[in-house]
């Protein structure tokens, strides 16, 4: 082809868009879109130039382009046709068409990304040019030759993107394209054929679909029916045959949008061959590929069935059998092709329904009866999908349905049940399950409801595993929704849902199944419906109402089941929905009582632990109120009949059976009948597992209500069953043997039933008649029961031994039986009680039998006559060593079977105390003495301080309980004894009234609050008298109840008020010292300053009585303190702050020995001496004398390497200033304030002093002699273990006092000044302290205007000093406080600034910067004195620009600073009108430094010369702004903050000297220092009134531009860029002959090669964009 002609403009945007075209190679994307952006925007007014260019550069360059950059420009092209379409030049398209169409065909050989960008650029252009495009496009699709690939497939592209125009040109094409179809040979171009056809058909549907819009309204779909018929035939015929899959996937595809356009007659004859042949693929084919097959199936069933024809019979069985295989297919809900294709699956099904639906559905449920789950899973996935969509064509065939999924009711798989429950659920609103049938499908749903839990742990492989709880949970909710949403199913079932009440199957459902018959009972008898009243000789399949009655109270009776929580719930409001259905004669009752259980369920399960016997207590009295209510002896018998027949329902329910049997018992209480009570006490006992507690249980407690009536019928049943052999003898050698060894034991075999009938003993006796009740336990029951004592392992045995032994002690209570009764047989109860406990484990509580022992033993302490001393005592011991040592672990939630384990582990605990308890108060009661007390206490002493909780407080519980007692009582005690142990006890007493538990306080507090009154009791006071200090104790109880520790602390304080009188002797008082040092390491750091607050009063108050205890007082709290916690450590403190109130001057000269650094004892030490006004005072004045009288620090030669110099401090005044920083606390303000500026000075020059100064070597301590002894040596062993002291830091030292001082005197606003600066951290810091020391100069002068004069009084000296540190520490305070003006100190100001004068020949050049910075603050001390020294200052400032030390340009910067600060403020403009241009040419190059804040301080030192650009140097300073104008915009957006900032200062001030209102109107408006500033917009603005009022330096700017091109900064290059396309197009026209548009070109164009940053060539890209004129 021919080199394509550009349609230039004869301008230099030729040039440009030829650059850009070039530079599309470019390797970063963005740099591509910012060139596809440019040529884009150039087209908008060249569209024409930018096609043309893009078209020659191709074909100019056919064999050099590479790929990837013809891609580019394709796409360019691309993006331009379809935006500028409508203003192309029909010439430029006709070449564009062919141009794209020779780049698609170009290579035979496949290259997608570059014959794609032709393609689609070719039907970019077919929103217009159709007609030019298929001109082209058939001129490459000749007859009998096979097309170029991109040919075709650029036709059906074009067929989709604009059907209207396409539509007329595909009977053509479609007619050149069918000879050809043969020529195809290669699978890909029987692809694009056959992708082609496929779209065709998509745009004629379209087109007649939409034939209201098109532009012919006469096209139909038959006249394609004979080109299309022919493309199927080679499709189908020839193609499918012989392709591969991924042609094989598009040809199927094709012909289900053929099947549209063929005509109806073609189609139904080769339906038949159709579908099976696209069944038969998807075994062919991958997943992936299925869901075209199956959409093409659709389409092709829904065109062949759309006029209900029906396809003869082969058809039916070669497309429902493989769909039916296919649906059964496991799918991945997660993949969403999957689910579609399933969808699609079934809607096959539906469209067959249509025209074959006897035979559909016969076949499906046929299917049920295959032995395979996925296949029965399909096919009732089929029949939901029939019964949700089959409308008329469903209704016949209800019946039908129904009988054939009877077989489903027993299916084992649970995969399979999920689907039937979902289909039941469908068929349920569609009116199926009213049908004979139905109600099998009801008995399904409940049986589901029924499933356990699966076993397994195991993750199941199968994605789509069902568990039994999930099947269960949907059946619950599939019957809950059928009988709340749908109503037809009322009459199904009800009263149908009763039959399920009974069988023991459905035990497990009988939550739902109650739920739903309350709903439709409510119902029925709120409407009082006909039906309501059931007739039970009608309905002979349900259950007479007294087995209802019987079945629901015993459910009732354990309302919560692991499966249903709510199970009793349901049950009651059933059994109150159903009530006149049960017996009209408890209708009145159960409507009252019934909502009253309810309300009492719920808040017994809202409560922590369910209270199982509450709940049965409150149930069986609704049971024997009914009773009495009815009060039939018929019925009751039948209750009771009805009872005993459903206990073998219970097997596998022991706490339902239990509950039954409680049921009968009250029954039995009722009943007069022996005959029947005897044969239902040998069922009950007969149906009882004995080896289950719940049933033992159960049958003891039935047996005990009925023995309230027949007492000796029950003991005549019991006797005979003891003496009979509960269990089968064992036979020959081994029964003989096993006889042998219990008879040589003497231990009476424990069987399971024996077990059982020792509990009954005990309820029969405790709910036996009080007349009877004294000579049966004599004559009957000890003698039955006593032979199991001796020697017994059995636990359970055991147990029951032990509790009906309780239940016989409380039987014979005088309160009970209403007299006294000596029980004979106590003492061998008690005897075997305590080998109990002796049996038991010392250390773990591994069941109830120690609870049950204290109860039981309680119960027998309280009969009459007392126990002997002996017994009482060895009760006590053995009973307080089996529990108070025990090991409990605290319940934490992990696996839940842990989790209650060990919660039921806890509340044994907590009730196996509640009995040791009121045992031993029962003991105190029977045995009261003060040596009993003593001997008690003294016993549990020692766990009174355990670190375990439950220890604590069940110890001190029990303490007060026994002290209380004794109390009470101790008028009949002997109180001439002596009270020893009121200081030992009292002090271990005292931590615990702080303790974390409140009931462990209020424990010691009354504990306490009772040995002080028997303490004054001993000393001769009368029980009971009224002491004011005692009675106000129990006040402090009240305070100990709150958890804040300031309450508690207050609280111990008064405890100790009273402490300090009470406590008699000296020796009673350095006890209690003792112990309560001893409490200061208490575990529980409640209960450690607890301790702290009462040993800190004590020592306030009687510490003359520790006269030669200080040493050794110290000592200890030194060894205690480390050990406190924070809050003890800080009391035990005030203990020394006390004791050196007596002993000052020795403890100081102890704390001064201690070696650097101080540990944090010490370290609090110095603390509390600072809070002592009068002692701070005296040491601070000499910590100042001592460091003006040392040297700071001392040079040496590093050990490791000889030049270098190190700075070591010295030891005395490294050792002040760590003592000031501790002694510096709020107590000492005023003594700070009186020295504040001594202290302030000396702190400022140590840190000078101490910047690069390391801590002073420590001496390294002498070896131990070889005389030394061997503990010596040991000693000196285990110091070589400890870890090393922590390393001191000099300068870290002083900025920590320094921090102390200032937090000390300043003010609110001046510590947020100082946290706001972060001044804490840069005090520390080697580089940042002189920048912490300006900023607290400026704070000082600020918040400490008065102290100013002081303090530099104090700090010049060391201005001149011979320490360079001292000199830059005073230099930059100095220069900080001219600053602030010296608090406005003026006189001082003139001092401060002659001081920095004479520094400025400084040999340090930090103390030259800081003089220079000092000497720019004279503009901040006002316009009298800036004037005053202005010459002085501003040749000073100019001459230090030139400082020729300064490497770093920090003095220069300093210098510009300052110069901008006095030039702001100074307005005399002789005095700088000589230097003015000199000032503005030595900063230029500051420009272009490195250093961020010098190229600010230039720019803003320019600013401020504009100041003096007016008169006689406006001229000459204006050349300046104009040379300088470029750099400041380019700045404006700089990579640095400062920077910008500068900038928009400087272009504010020289603004109004520019002469152009406009140009200053957006400096002024739009530079606002705070404001962000969008960099673009302003510079596009800003550049059209630049060219408006300033057209003549308009060149002057564009050639200064173009040299920051070369900038060192990418990012100034990219200002450049854009700010010189905004510069060049705010141009007019006829103006831009004025700029070298040569020159600018180039330099954009080579800005566009830049290949050091992408950004400057995106930047240079848009730059271009912006040239459209030019």
């Amino acid at each position: 082809m021919d080199s394509i002609e550009i349609q230039k403009t004869g301008k230099h945007v030729d040039l440009l868009v030829q650059g850009l075209i070039e530079s599309a190679d470019d390797k970063n994307q963005e740099v591509l879109d910012a060139i596809s952006n440019a040529l884009l925007r150039l087209s908008k007014q060249h569209v024409n130039l930018v096609l043309s260019s893009c078209l020659n550069y191709i074909v100019s360059n056919l064999r050099d382009l590479t790929q990837e950059h013809r891609v580019t420009v394709l796409r360019m092209m691309e993006r331009v046709v379809k935006e500028m379409v409508e203003e192309m030049d029909d010439g430029i398209a006709a070449s564009l068409v062919k141009r794209a169409a020779a780049e698609m065909i170009s290579s035979k050989d496949m290259m997608p990304e570059w014959q794609t960008a032709a393609s689609d650029l070719i039907v970019a252009a077919g929103n217009k040019y159709t007609h030019k495009i298929m001109e082209e496009l058939m001129l490459h699709l000749n007859p009998g030759v096979l097309p170029h690939y991109f040919v075709i497939l650029t036709l059906g592209k074009l067929a989709v993107a604009n059907a209207y125009e396409m539509v007329p040109f595909i009977t053509g094409v479609m007619g050149t394209m069918l000879p050809m179809l043969g020529l195809a040979k290669q699978d890909n171009l029987r692809w694009v054929f056959a992708h082609t056809i496929s779209k065709f058909a998509e745009s004629i549907l379209y087109y007649v679909e939409n034939l209201d819009q098109a532009p012919d309204k006469n096209v139909t779909i038959s006249a394609f029916y004979s080109e299309f018929y022919s493309a199927y035939d080679m499709l189908f015929s020839v193609w499918l045959p012989q392709s591969k899959d991924k042609l094989r996937v598009m040809v199927v595809r094709a012909l289900g949008h053929v099947s549209y356009v063929i005509s109806k007659d073609n189609l139904r004859k080769e339906i038949g061959r159709l579908i099976p042949c696209t069944i038969s693929l998807y075994r062919k084919h991958p997943l992936t590929d299925h869901l075209v097959f199956t959409e093409t199936l659709c389409m092709m069933l829904d065109a062949v069935t759309q006029d209900d024809y029906c396809p003869p019979d082969p058809f039916f069985e070669n497309i429902t059998n493989p769909l039916h295989t296919f649906i059964c297919m496991p799918i991945d809900c997660n993949k969403k092709e999957q689910v579609i294709n399933q969808n699609e699956l079934l809607r096959c099904f539906a469209m067959i329904n249509r025209v074959l639906s006897d035979k559909l559905v016969a076949s499906v449920l046929q299917r049920l009866e295959v032995k395979d789950e996925k296949v029965r899973a399909g096919a009732l996935l089929v029949i939901k999908h029939l019964v949700n969509s089959g409308g008329a064509h469903m209704e016949v065939k209800k019946a039908l349905i129904i009988s054939g999924l009877r077989i489903m009711c027993q299916e084992p798989s649970l995969k399979v049940r999920r689907v039937f429950a979902q289909t039941i659920i469908s068929m349920a609103h569609h009116g199926y399950l009213e049908l004979d049938g139905g109600e099998l499908m009801i008995e399904f749903i409940i049986r589901q409801c029924t499933l356990a839990d699966s076993q397994s742990l195991k993750k199941p492989v199968d994605p789509d595993y069902v568990t039994s709880q999930a099947l269960r949970s949907m059946c619950e909710s599939v019957l809950q929704l059928i009988v709340t949403t749908i109503d037809i199913m009322e009459q199904v079932l009800w009263p149908y849902l009763l039959e399920f009440i009974i069988p023991v199957q459905y035990t497990d459902a009988f939550s739902v199944i109650c739920k739903s018959l309350t709903v439709l009972a409510e119902r029925k008898r709120e409407r009082n419906d006909a039906d309501y009243l059931i007739d039970y000789e009608d309905e002979a399949n349900l259950p007479n109402p007294e087995s209802l009655l019987t079945r629901m109270f015993v459910i009732a009776g354990i309302p919560m089941s692991s499966r249903s929580p709510q199970r009793g719930e349901h049950v009651l409001k059933a059994m109150m929905a159903l009530v006149p259905n049960l017996h009209q004669d408890l209708i009145s009752v159960w409507d009252d009582v019934i909502p009253k259980l309810l309300s009492k369920l719920e808040e017994l399960q809202e409560e922590d632990s369910f209270k199982q016997k509450k709940w049965d207590d409150l149930l069986l009295r609704l049971l024997s109120t009914s009773l009495n209510t009815v009060d039939c002896d018929q019925w009751t018998i039948k209750l009771g009949e009805s009872f005993g027949k459903q206990l073998a329902l219970y097997k596998k329910y022991p706490l339902e059976k239990s509950f039954c049997l409680k049921c009968m018992g009250i029954v039995l209480r009722k009943v007069q009948h022996k005959d029947f009570i005897q044969s239902q006490l040998e069922l009950m006992f007969s149906e009882v597992d004995h080896t289950n507690t719940s049933e033992q249980e159960g049958l003891a407690i039935a047996y005990g209500y009925t023995a309230a009536a027949h007492f000796d019928v029950v003991l005549t049943k019991l006797e005979l069953k003891t003496k009979s052999d509960g269990s089968k003898k064992s036979s020959g050698i081994i029964g003989f043997l096993k006889e042998k060894v219990n008879t040589t034991d003497n231990v009476m075999e424990a069987t399971p039933s024996k077990r059982t009938i020792m509990l009954a003993y005990g309820y029969a006796c405790f709910y036996a008649p009080i007349s009877l009740v004294t000579s049966r336990i004599e004559a009957v029951v000890f003698r039955n029961i006593s032979p199991y004592f001796p020697n017994q392992k059995d636990l359970v045995l055991k147990m029951n031994l032990i509790l009906t032994i309780e239940l016989i002690g409380k039987s014979v209570h005088p309160l009970h039986i209403q007299k006294t009764h000596n029980l004979s047989q106590r003492s061998q109860f008690i005897t075997y009680l305590m080998s109990c406990l002796e049996q038991e484990p010392k250390d773990k509580l591994a069941n109830g039998i120690k609870r049950a022992v204290f109860d039981a033993c309680a119960s027998l302490v309280q009969l009459d006559p007392a126990l002997p001393p002996a017994d009482s005592l060895e009760m006590l011991t053995v009973s307080l060593r089996s529990v108070l040592s025990l090991h409990t672990i605290g319940a934490r939630k992990g696996k839940a079977d842990t989790y209650d384990q060990q919660v039921a582990q806890e509340d044994l605990m907590k009730s196996t105390l509640a009995s040791l308890e009121t045992l031993m108060q029962e003991l105190l009661v029977k045995n009261f003495s003060g040596t009993g007390l003593e001997n008690m206490v003294s016993y549990i002493n020692t766990w009174i301080n355990s670190e375990k909780d439950n220890e604590r407080e069940r110890t001190t519980n029990i303490l007060r309980s026994l002290i209380t007692y004794y109390l009470t009582n101790i008028e009949s005690c002997n109180t001439s004894e002596p009270f020893t142990v009121l200081g030992d006890l009292i002090g271990r007493l005292v931590p615990r009234c702080t303790d974390p538990s409140i009931e462990v306080r209020e424990d010691a507090i009354f504990t306490i609050q009772s040995l002080l009154r028997i303490q004054l009791i001993y000393e001769g006071g009368e029980a009971g008298a009224t002491d004011k200090m005692l009675d106000a104790l129990p006040i402090l109880n009240e305070r100990l109840h709150k958890s804040e520790s300031t309450i508690l602390f207050s609280a111990v304080k008064d405890l100790a008020k009273v402490l300090i009188k009470k406590i008699p002797s000296t020796d009673q008082f350095l006890t209690l010292i003792d112990v309560l040092v001893e409490g200061l390491c208490d575990v529980q750091p409640l209960c450690s300053n607890g301790a702290c607050v009462v040993l800190n009063s004590l020592i306030k108050q009687r510490g003359e009585e520790l006269k030669y205890e200080v040493s050794s007082f110290l000592s200890k709290l030194h060894v205690k303190i480390p050990h406190c916690v924070e809050a003890t450590t800080t009391g035990a403190l005030r203990c020394v702050l006390a004791l050196a109130g007596h002993h000052l001057q020795p403890v100081i000269q102890a704390l001064l020995k201690y070696p650097l650094p101080y540990d944090s004892v010490l370290a609090q030490y110095w603390e509390v001496i600072g809070k002592d006004p009068a002692l701070c005072e005296q040491t601070f004045n000499i910590f100042l004398d001592l460091l003006k009288q040392n040297m700071p620090y001392e040079e040496r030669t590093s050990s490791v390497d000889r030049k270098v110099i190190e700075k070591i401090a010295t030891p005395l005044p490294l050792a002040i200033v760590m003592a000031m920083k501790h002694m510096l606390v709020p107590e000492t303000k005023e003594v700070v304030a009186k020295l504040y500026h001594n202290l302030l000075t000396a702190l400022l020059l140590k840190m000078g002093s101490y910047s690069g100064a390391i801590a002073p070597l420590k001496p390294e301590e002498p070896k131990p002699a070889s005389e030394t002894s061997k503990a010596s040596a040991k000693q000196q062993q285990q110091k070589s273990k400890t870890p090393p002291a922590p390393v001191v830091i000099p300068l870290q030292t002083s900025a920590e006092a320094m921090l102390s001082l200032l937090q000390l005197t300043a003010s609110e606003d001046m510590l947020n000044y100082m946290n706001d600066k972060d001044i804490w951290s840069k005090l520390c810091s080697h580089t940042d302290y002189i920048s912490a020391i300006e900023q607290l100069a400026l704070i000082v002068a600020k918040y400490q205007t008065d102290l100013v004069p002081a303090i530099v009084e104090s700090l010049t000296p060391s201005l001149s000093g011979l320490f360079e540190s001292d000199r830059i520490v005073s230099t930059a305070f100095f220069s900080q406080l001219i600053h602030c003006r010296c608090g406005g100190n003026m006189a001082l100001v003139e001092v401060l600034i002659g001081s920095l004068m004479g520094r400025l020949v400084d040999s340090c050049i930090i103390v030259r910067q800081r003089c220079v910075k000092g000497l720019g603050n004279v503009a901040d001390t006002g316009i009298e004195m800036v004037q005053k020294y202005s010459t002085t200052v501003i040749s000073a400032l100019v001459s230090a620009m030139d400082d020729k030390d300064d490497f770093e340009d920090e003095v220069t910067g300093e210098a510009m600073t300052g110069l901008s600060k006095i030039l702001t403020i100074s307005a005399d403009e002789s005095h700088v009108r000589p230097i003015l241009i000199n000032i503005a040419l030595k900063i230029r190059p500051c420009f272009a430094k490195n250093q961020t804040s010098v190229r600010a301080a230039a720019f803003r030192l320019f600013g401020t010369l504009a100041k003096f650009g007016n008169g006689p140097s406006a001229k000459p300073f204006l050349e300046q702004i104009h040379n300088n104008l470029t750099v400041l915009l380019l700045h404006l957006n700089d990579h640095e903050e400062e920077v910008v900032l500068a900038c928009k200062h400087s272009l504010k001030m020289v603004g109004p000297l520019l002469n152009s209102d406009g140009v200053n109107e957006m400096f002024q408006k739009y530079l606002l220092e705070s404001a962000q500033l969008h960099y673009g917009e302003f510079l596009n603005d800003l550049c059209k009134i630049l060219v408006h009022d300033l057209k003549d330096k308009i060149p002057f700017f564009v050639i200064t531009n173009v040299t920051y091109f070369k900038s060192q900064w990418a990012a100034i290059r990219c200002n450049a860029a854009i700010y010189l396309g905004f510069l060049m197009s705010a141009l007019p026209e006829g103006s831009s002959n004025i700029i070298n548009q040569d020159h600018v070109c180039n330099a954009l164009l080579a800005l566009l090669r830049d290949r050091e940053n992408p950004e400057v060539r995106s930047k240079a890209a848009e730059a271009i964009s912006l040239l459209s004129s030019y």
